[in-house]
């Protein structure tokens, strides 16, 4: 079968299999995963002290950020990503067969308490996501994708799930293959994304007030978060990539928690990504080939070619 083929077989079953759990109540099923973490941070956004200054039910861009939630964590994570994330599975066994690699896995799992396999699961997706998540700042071409979901300058909660399509659906996708080769499948890797790291993305969003003190190193927390959304900073290729774990940040040295400022959210070109998901997911291959956009006195478009190199890019 081709890729088109083996895509749409496991899209079909993951499409049966949630329509099937979606009516029985099991800790499988993502989709309820989802609901009770949105329910969870909508009620400490509602009964917590507010950490930035607006109401983040009525915030600009609350709704659409609730399409995200709806479209991505639903019907996307739910259904393409799994099987996306199965098919890569498939053609990468396929490859390796092809290699005369026919046993790829370096470990036996079953011989591993299932505590020590899911921690030892966690802590290596959590270093991968930072490293993938400090290349989506540094590297321009990723930085176009990337910026989709720094542009909001009011963000609660359901702004975790504001990314470009390609982001989410390649990045998350082609980042399990490394755990199949350590011989996770790709059904403990998905399980885990959708409880430990979804319910990590909607707390460090949401618009309220922290207080972890030594822990800020430790754990990402919105009093860490909101920095990296942050466009006042040290560092032109932001700061606070962390997932879960701040310790990434501590040891590779773009922590930052100040004391004498308040965070500035969204970035320098902010007023150019448009505010539509269409618009968001046409815009950066628009700034790639054209970069911003200005309309002169004349009426015609000059074009503002981007200074990857001398602009500060803040996160």
């Amino acid at each position: 079968m081709d890729f088109v083929e083996v895509y749409q077989h496991y899209f079909n079953y993951f499409w049966d299999y949630s329509w099937t759990r979606l009516f029985n109540l099991k800790p499988t099923n993502n989709v309820y995963w989802v609901i009770l973490w949105c329910v969870v941070c909508i009620g400490l956004e509602y009964f917590l002290p507010k950490k930035m200054n607006y109401d983040s039910f009525k915030r600009k861009g609350f709704w659409l950020d609730i399409f995200y939630v709806i479209f991505y964590d639903i019907l996307f994570v739910g259904l393409g990503i799994l099987a996306f994330t199965y098919t890569i599975e498939h053609y990468f066994k396929t490859f390796m067969g092809s290699m005369g690699v026919e046993d790829m896995v370096l470990f036996n799992l079953d011989a591993i308490p299932l505590f020590w396999s899911i921690l030892i699961l966690f802590v290596l997706q959590d270093f991968f996501e930072w490293v993938a998540h400090y290349a989506m700042h540094r590297f321009d071409f990723l930085w176009a994708f990337h910026k989709i979901h720094h542009a909001p300058e009011e963000i609660s909660f359901a702004s975790s799930r504001h990314f470009h399509v390609m982001e989410i659906f390649v990045f998350k996708s082609f980042l399990y293959l490394p755990f199949a080769v350590l011989g996770y499948s790709s059904q403990m890797y998905t399980y885990v994304v959708v409880t430990i790291f979804i319910f990590d993305a909607f707390f460090t969003h949401c618009n309220i007030k922290t207080n972890f003190g030594f822990f800020n190193y430790i754990i990402n927390n919105p009093e860490t978060h909101f920095w990296h959304h942050s466009k006042n900073l040290p560092s032109k290729y932001g700061v606070n990539f962390a997932s879960v774990l701040n310790i990434w940040d501590y040891l590779f040295g773009t922590y930052y928690l100040p004391t004498d400022k308040k965070p500035i959210l969204g970035i320098d070109d902010s007023k150019y990504v448009p505010n539509s998901f269409v618009g968001q997911q046409l815009y950066p291959f628009k700034f790639l080939l054209f970069g911003n956009g200005e309309t002169t006195k004349k009426g015609k478009v000059k074009h503002k070619k981007k200074k990857s190199k001398n602009k500060k890019k803040t996160s």
